[in-house]
Order: C-alpha cells, then sequence, then structure tokens
C-alpha cells in the first residue's frame, strides 16, 4: 500500500502544476474541485460525461458529477478525480505527467479539441507555418452528443413546436465558419430556406457558462418562437 509520505509528494507536485497551467485552464478550475485517489473509487460516485450518460473510462482521470443522493453530504457539485498509481505508472517526469493529464480532463469538460490547451500560440499574426489541425474523434463525439441532447430536449416543448422542429435538421458543428459573431450560439433557420436547418455551435455552448442541455433547450425555443411555433 502507499505511504502517506509518497501522497503528499503527488499532492505537491499536483499544487506546483496548478500554479502553472494556462489561464484558461486556471479559470475553468477555480469552480471545479480537484481529488487524488490512488485507484478508481467505488460507488457511490459513478462515472458520467457533460450529458449524464455513461462513458469510456480513462484510467488516469475521472470528471464526476454529484450523484442525487450526495447533495445532503455537502460534496462538491464538479469534481476531477486524478488517479494517482496509473499516472506514475506512465514513466517520466511526474509532474509533467500530471499537467498532461489534468488539461486532458479540462479539455474533455470543456469540449475542446485534445492538446488544445497545451498547444503553443504564435506570436507572430502572420505566422501559417503551425500545420493543419487534425480531425478531433473526441470533438465529433461531443457534436452528435449535443443532438442527441437536442433531441431529447424537444420533447419537452409544446406539440406544435415539437411538429416544427421534426421538419428542421438538426445539427452540431465546432465553431461558426460564416460571417457574423464568433461566439455565437447558434444560426436559426429562416423561413425560405430549403432545407431548414438549425446549426449548433459546439464549442460556444460548452462555453457559455450553463449546463449545456439548458442552453439547448433555450436554442430551440427561440428556434421555435422565431418560427411562430411556440
Amino acid at each position: 500500500m502507499s505511504s502517506e509520505r509518497e501522497r503528499d509528494k503527488f499532492g505537491y507536485m499536483l499544487e506546483e502544476v496548478l500554479k502553472g497551467l494556462p489561464g484558461k485552464a486556471a479559470a475553468f478550475l477555480k469552480n471545479v474541485a480537484i481529488t487524488i485517489e490512488d485507484r478508481p473509487p467505488a460507488p457511490p460516485w459513478r462515472e458520467v460525461d457533460i450529458f449524464g450518460q455513461p462513458r469510456e473510462r480513462n484510467p488516469q482521470f475521472t470528471s464526476y458529477w454529484r450523484a442525487p443522493d450526495s447533495r445532503a453530504a455537502g460534496i462538491p457539485g464538479e469534481m476531477i478525480t486524478l488517479y494517482r498509481e496509473p499516472i506514475l505508472e506512465r514513466g517520466g517526469e511526474t509532474s509533467v505527467a500530471i499537467e498532461d493529464v489534468l488539461l486532458r480532463a479540462i479539455e474533455w469538460k470543456q469540449g475542446l479539441s485534445s492538446g488544445e490547451l497545451s498547444a503553443p500560440v504564435s506570436e507572430d499574426p502572420d505566422d501559417d507555418s503551425m500545420e493543419d489541425p487534425v480531425d478531433d474523434p473526441l470533438a465529433a463525439d461531443l457534436n452528435d452528443k449535443l443532438v442527441e441532447v437536442a433531441e431529447t430536449e424537444m420533447e419537452l416543448l409544446t406539440t406544435t413546436a415539437r411538429d416544427w422542429l421534426d421538419s428542421v435538421e438538426i445539427v452540431a458543428v465546432d465553431l461558426p465558419e460564416a460571417e457574423g459573431d464568433p461566439n455565437r450560439l447558434a444560426d436559426f433557420p429562416e423561413a425560405d430556406d430549403e432545407p431548414r436547418a438549425l446549426v449548433l455551435y459546439a464549442q460556444n455552448i460548452m462555453k457559455d457558462g450553463e449546463p449545456p442541455e439548458l442552453v439547448i433547450r433555450r436554442l430551440l425555443k427561440e428556434a421555435a418562437s422565431r418560427a411562430g411555433t411556440l
């Protein structure tokens, strides 16, 4: 069994890593509790994705949402648990491994591309030497999940609104490419569009500050209201 001294050393390394995280990652962690366990804990914790659906386990980190029966226990609503032994088993410098795992955990929860938080930033605005980004399967998975959430949230609307949304194609992509506000959450179908499509912008939705299902519910209501069906 690992000694208390080894746990304390790992905790100290984590504190040092937190001091040097990129600003975007540090800002996210202001509202997230970080804990350390030797190995994955037993219930009542359950491993879920951002939408509360089961997901494949990463052996080195897991993000947990508060279980329904834990709210009265004063447990933080959002938590990242780092698994000490699997991280040490990676080999190499421990602090580097901790930072890498922690950044991947934050990217997962924020719906960012893998490696986005640790990617170097070019200081030359005219520097186009960086390689083209590689398609990230996690980003594609997030887009699919947002569409699934939209389909679920539609069931909470009125019959008239649901019927209209059934005639609209709902798609999710990473970010806006057309002209307009780059931070917008969606593009809504116009009356003369054919086919009609509601386009959700996944990364902007994840950065909105509200749970994604609430953001999507709001966008669905706005789309139906624009069409006069709500």
